[in-house]
């Protein structure tokens, strides 16, 4: 079964405790949320939020083991801000609004070998730390957000 269907608000609440959970409520459901994916064969969303200090990374991913992953790149030193929390709660309320990152790999299938040489090439041209991906030393992205490659299938 897959376990980000099995997750409530009450779960969260539990994860996070009472106060930030409130809080969560800021970010919830909310324009904050942008660039909402999910990744279906790890049962990870994450987005990008725009919040008080920032614009942050933000994951959110149960795991097999019964636990909860989260991550967020915001200032706050605890495992499970309130970023995190409103992504889990955003995920239960509104999980139409999260794009599948199966979907995406159904597009990119249907590219030929030049367009997605240009895209890939457009994608390095923005996104230097992506270097790395094709072998390249010294451009390897020092956040610890990107643990799992997303695209290995099971």
């Amino acid at each position: 079964m897959d376990p980000l269907q099995t997750i409530t608000e009450a779960r969260i609440r539990q994860e996070c405790g009472d106060r930030i959970f409130e809080k969560a409520f800021e970010y919830a459901c909310s324009d904050s949320l942008r660039k909402r994916v999910v990744f279906p064969n790890t049962w990870q969303v994450r987005a990008e939020l725009m919040g008080n200090y920032g614009n942050y990374v933000t994951i959110f991913q149960p795991l097999k083991n019964g636990l909860i992953y989260t991550f967020c790149s915001c200032p706050a030193e605890m495992e499970f801000c309130k970023h995190a929390a409103a992504l889990g709660i955003t995920w239960i309320r509104e999980p139409e609004t999260f794009l599948s990152m199966d979907a995406v790999r159904e597009m990119v299938q249907k590219k030929s070998k030049s367009e997605l040489e240009e895209m890939l090439m457009q994608a390095l041209y923005r996104h230097l730390d992506c270097l790395a991906l094709i072998g390249i030393e010294g451009f390897q992205d020092e956040g610890d957000y990107d643990k799992e490659d997303e695209w290995d299938e099971e």
